[in-house]
């Protein structure tokens, strides 16, 4: 056998090693999860190919050489051993890859979740609480055969606020991905206090059909064995994630929920269980189909199969804010109330950005607290319309009072600015006020006001030097009533004007606190005002000025021995001076206590003219 032979069988064995490498990463790709970010799995998969390649050329020509000076030599000999050299390599790598990935079992090609109900013994009367601060769960481990280590976990919520009594004994639901097919199952529940309890899940790594019908009540105990006291009990079945696994009733309603697997989010403090979810409805027993007639469907009704938001309304019926996508891929908002026997479905508003609306008020208090709202996904949102009121969704507003909507026609000359909420509502309640500017002109802000029942707007100029507002959080109701005022027409209705005298608001500073340490910041400033607040400080602080190069952005001073640094800065939406302590520095008040004083110092208006952000 010449040596362009063996050349070409090692090209043809190379060859053959690409494609079989390539197919094994393509395989450990969903194996392991490996991202697609940044083109990672791509890279994974040429990577491992041209590995392949490289070990085929160098295992065909070995293969080759060998055959080449053996007592039956032959190019079609060389070639066959190469193919089984290389085909043996390859299934005995995907076969160890396949058995130490955690690949999730799957029942007619879908992935699995593991609902199960927990039930407290007979002598628990009061209904299960968290004793935590963090959502009760349930965590699904997989523990290698022989061993007692757990190897890999996933948590998922037990919804305790689902508790019922069945046969005189509390039981509550919670759910869990099974996330894969290795090792002994065992599941731990955790209500938050220090006696989590854990059990073996006797579920096999390949569940089958007789797996989505609930399991006997475990553990079990032999006859005469007795029940050590507070143990908790359990059954199990496997849901297919297209089917739901947690069904609540609220009123004459059930609301069903198809979740995919679970993972923890942060609210304040507390630790809950989030999910990419889809939302089914009942009404009265009966399934509840959502249809209806949208702004884009004219007279013809569409059937919404995919509801992904869910809002209970604190209204005078059962009533939910829901946001919907249609097959032609545009979202909605409908509102679904409880009325006279029957459950009517009516089109809110088209609202791309989900169905978080902004409440209008004039209560500087409720303006503020409503803030942006930050529902768990995959749950029902009962907070954001738990106050009865009008909201704005998208071009509609929806009074939660009466559950009622009225859409509106907004002007197209002019453009609200999203991160500034409406600043405040018509005594009469039909016209709301929001920060706009015309149309290409950033620099002229305007309010514009929308009398959305007889959808008619107009604008009134806001004058920036006189009507001072540091940044758009500045803007809020109390602003507003400081510079405008609502007055009624010979037709009853109230409209927006400008206040005839009003005194211009001092300037101020805002105090925010980072780590250990503080920061006094003052926007719309000017480098004159960093100069005359540097002179304060000597006046008031006997600080002490220290050398600084000329246009540095922090000049330091000495207070009490303590370095503080005065910024100046014009990067961002606007000019500010700002002062604050090295990091590590110990502040013991020192900055909130300049900070009050030079407010003070602000309010008497001595230093308005180095203000607004221009010299």
């Amino acid at each position: 056998m010449s040596w362009p032979a063996s050349l070409f069988s090692a090209l043809l064995t190379g060859i053959l090693g690409l494609l079989v490498a390539g197919a094994v990463a393509a395989l450990a790709v969903d194996w392991y999860n490996i991202s697609p970010r940044e083109g990672g799995s791509g890279y994974f998969v040429v990577f491992m190919a041209l590995l392949g390649l490289v070990a085929g050329l160098i295992i065909g020509l070995v293969v080759a050489r060998v055959v080449a000076g053996g007592a039956h030599p032959g190019f079609l000999r060389a070639l066959g051993l190469s193919v089984g050299v290389v085909v043996g390599i390859g299934l005995v790598v995907a076969g160890v890859a396949r058995t130490l990935a955690d690949v999730p079992p799957t029942i007619d090609g879908e992935s699995l979740l593991l609902a199960v109900e927990v039930r407290w013994p007979a002598d628990q009367k009061e209904r299960p609480v968290t004793a935590g601060p963090d959502e009760p769960s349930l965590s699904l481990h997989s523990i290698p055969h022989f061993s007692h280590t757990v190897r890999i976990s996933k948590s998922g919520p037990l919804w305790l606020e689902d508790a019922h009594q069945v046969d005189g004994r509390w039981v509550a639901p919670g759910a869990v991905e099974v996330f894969t097919s290795r090792g002994i199952r065992m599941m731990s529940v955790n209500i938050g206090d220090a006696k989590t309890q854990g059990f073996q899940v006797p579920l096999g790594a390949f569940p089958g059909k007789k797996s989505l019908e609930w399991s006997d009540w475990l553990p079990k105990f032999r006859p005469g064995v007795a029940v050590p006291a507070g143990l908790l009990s359990f059954r199990y079945r496997t849901v297919k994630m297209s089917q739901p696994v947690r069904t609540e009733t609220i009123g004459p309603f059930s609301v069903t929920t198809r979740a995919s697997g679970f993972y923890p989010v942060e609210r304040g403090k507390q630790t809950m269980y989030s999910t990419s979810a889809t939302f089914g409805f009942g009404y009265r027993g009966q399934p509840l189909a959502i249809e209806g007639k949208t702004a884009d469907s004219g007279d013809a009704t569409e059937r919404f199969d995919r509801v992904d938001e869910v809002a209970l309304v604190s209204g005078p019926r059962n009533a939910f804010l829901i946001h919907a996508d249609s097959p032609t891929s545009s979202s909605y908002c409908f509102l679904v109330s409880d009325r006279e026997q029957r459950a009517p479905i009516e089109f809110v508003a088209q609202c791309s950005n989900g169905i978080a609306g902004q409440v209008l008020t004039s209560d500087t208090a409720v303006f503020r607290a409503a803030g942006e709202p930050d529902p768990v996904r995959g749950r029902i949102d009962r907070s954001t319309y738990a106050r009865p009121g009008l909201y704005r969704i998208g071009l509609a507003i929806v009074d939660t009072r009466s559950l009622t909507v009225r859409r509106y026609t907004p002007d197209r000359t002019y453009y609200d600015i999203p991160s500034v909420p409406p600043l405040g509502i018509s005594p009469d309640e039909r016209s709301f006020v929001t920060y706009a500017t015309a149309s290409g002109s950033a620099s002229e802000p305007v309010l514009l006001v929308t009398d959305f029942v007889a959808s008619h707007t107009y604008s009134l100029p806001i004058d920036p030097v006189r009507m001072r507002y540091a940044k758009f959080d500045s803007l809020d109701p109390a602003w507003l009533d400081h510079h405008f005022e609502w007055r009624r027409g010979t037709d009853g209705v109230d409209r927006l004007a400008e206040r005839a005298h009003f005194v211009p608001l001092p300037w101020r500073g805002e105090l925010s606190t980072y780590g250990d340490g503080q920061t006094y910041r003052i926007e719309k400033a000017t480098e004159a005002l960093r100069g005359a607040l540097i002179d304060f400080l000597v006046k008031e602080f006997q600080a002490a000025r220290q050398p600084a190069d000329s246009g540095a952005y922090e000049v330091p001073v000495i207070i009490g021995g303590k370095t503080v640094n005065v910024a100046f800065s014009t990067s961002g939406d606007s000019p500010y001076v700002a002062v604050s302590m090295g990091r590590g520095s110990e502040d013991s008040g020192l900055i909130a206590g300049l900070a009050e004083r030079f407010n003070a110092a602000l309010a008497t208006g001595r230093f308005d003219s180095l203000n607004g952000g221009k010299e």
